[in-house]
Protein backbone atom coordinates (compact mmCIF):
# COMPACT_ATOMS: atom_id res chain seq x y z
CA UNK A 1 0.00 0.00 0.00
CA UNK A 2 1.17 3.48 -0.84
CA UNK A 3 0.97 6.34 1.60
CA UNK A 4 0.57 10.01 0.79
CA UNK A 5 4.32 10.62 0.45
CA UNK A 6 4.75 7.73 -2.02
CA UNK A 7 2.64 9.32 -4.76
CA UNK A 8 4.96 11.02 -7.23
CA UNK A 9 4.85 11.66 -10.98
CA UNK A 10 4.66 8.39 -12.98
CA UNK A 11 3.56 6.32 -9.97
CA UNK A 12 1.01 3.73 -11.08
CA UNK A 13 -1.95 3.16 -8.76
CA UNK A 14 -5.24 1.29 -8.80
CA UNK A 15 -8.38 3.28 -8.13
CA UNK A 16 -11.88 1.77 -8.30
CA UNK A 17 -10.47 -1.26 -10.11
CA UNK A 18 -8.80 0.75 -12.90
CA UNK A 19 -5.07 1.42 -13.34
CA UNK A 20 -4.00 5.09 -13.24
CA UNK A 21 -0.71 6.95 -13.51
CA UNK A 22 0.00 10.13 -11.54
CA UNK A 23 0.71 12.93 -14.03
CA UNK A 24 0.87 15.83 -11.57
CA UNK A 25 0.68 16.27 -7.81
CA UNK A 26 0.68 19.06 -5.25
CA UNK A 27 1.31 18.39 -1.58
CA UNK A 28 0.01 20.90 0.97
CA UNK A 29 -0.30 21.08 4.72
CA UNK A 30 -2.51 23.69 6.33
CA UNK A 31 -1.84 24.77 9.91
CA UNK A 32 -3.11 22.22 12.38
CA UNK A 33 -4.95 20.25 9.75
CA UNK A 34 -3.66 17.12 8.12
CA UNK A 35 -1.73 16.92 4.91
CA UNK A 36 -3.58 16.94 1.59
CA UNK A 37 -2.34 15.72 -1.79
CA UNK A 38 -4.06 17.00 -4.94
CA UNK A 39 -3.32 14.82 -7.95
CA UNK A 40 -4.07 14.59 -11.65
CA UNK A 41 -4.46 10.99 -12.73
CA UNK A 42 -4.62 9.46 -16.23
CA UNK A 43 -6.45 6.19 -16.77
CA UNK A 44 -4.08 3.74 -18.47
CA UNK A 45 -6.89 1.94 -20.30
CA UNK A 46 -9.03 4.79 -21.59
CA UNK A 47 -6.68 7.79 -21.45
CA UNK A 48 -9.25 9.82 -19.48
CA UNK A 49 -7.90 12.20 -16.84
CA UNK A 50 -9.33 13.07 -13.46
CA UNK A 51 -8.39 15.10 -10.42
CA UNK A 52 -8.42 13.40 -7.04
CA UNK A 53 -7.58 14.69 -3.57
CA UNK A 54 -6.10 12.30 -1.00
CA UNK A 55 -6.12 12.95 2.74
CA UNK A 56 -3.17 12.32 5.05
CA UNK A 57 -4.21 8.87 6.28
CA UNK A 58 -5.43 7.45 2.94
CA UNK A 59 -3.84 4.21 1.72
CA UNK A 60 -3.59 3.76 -2.03
CA UNK A 61 -3.35 0.41 -3.79
CA UNK A 62 -0.42 0.03 -6.24
CA UNK A 63 -1.47 -0.99 -9.75
CA UNK A 64 -0.89 -4.61 -10.72
CA UNK A 65 0.64 -4.28 -14.17
CA UNK A 66 2.56 -6.75 -16.28
CA UNK A 67 5.20 -5.00 -18.38
CA UNK A 68 5.80 -6.33 -21.88
CA UNK A 69 8.48 -5.39 -24.35
CA UNK A 70 7.20 -4.33 -27.71
CA UNK A 71 8.68 -3.15 -30.97
CA UNK A 72 7.05 -0.17 -32.64
CA UNK A 73 5.94 -1.05 -36.17
CA UNK A 74 3.82 1.74 -37.65
CA UNK A 75 1.18 4.42 -37.08
CA UNK A 76 -2.30 3.82 -38.47
CA UNK A 77 -4.62 6.81 -38.18
CA UNK A 78 -5.44 7.26 -34.51
CA UNK A 79 -3.45 4.28 -33.17
CA UNK A 80 0.10 2.95 -33.06
CA UNK A 81 0.86 -0.70 -33.75
CA UNK A 82 3.44 -2.63 -31.74
CA UNK A 83 4.66 -6.23 -31.79
CA UNK A 84 5.38 -8.33 -28.70
CA UNK A 85 9.03 -9.40 -29.09
CA UNK A 86 8.42 -12.78 -27.40
CA UNK A 87 5.15 -14.03 -28.92
CA UNK A 88 5.24 -11.85 -32.10
CA UNK A 89 1.64 -10.86 -31.38
CA UNK A 90 0.67 -7.41 -32.68
CA UNK A 91 -1.34 -4.95 -30.63
CA UNK A 92 -2.52 -1.37 -31.18
CA UNK A 93 -2.45 1.46 -28.66
CA UNK A 94 -4.64 4.55 -29.24
CA UNK A 95 -2.85 7.87 -29.73
CA UNK A 96 -4.62 9.48 -26.77
CA UNK A 97 -3.06 6.91 -24.40
CA UNK A 98 0.49 7.38 -25.70
CA UNK A 99 0.07 11.16 -25.68
CA UNK A 100 3.15 13.36 -26.13
CA UNK A 101 5.46 10.34 -26.23
CA UNK A 102 4.53 9.79 -29.90
CA UNK A 103 7.17 12.39 -30.77
CA UNK A 104 9.86 9.94 -29.68
CA UNK A 105 8.66 6.87 -31.56
CA UNK A 106 10.72 5.63 -34.47
CA UNK A 107 9.90 2.59 -36.59
CA UNK A 108 11.74 -0.50 -35.42
CA UNK A 109 12.28 0.75 -31.87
Amino acid sequence: MYGLTDLKTNTKIELDGDPYVVTDYQHSKMGRGGAVLRTKLRNLQTGATLQKTFQGNDKIQPARLTPRRGQYLFADGDSYTFMDTVSFEQFAIPTKIIGEQTKFLKEGL
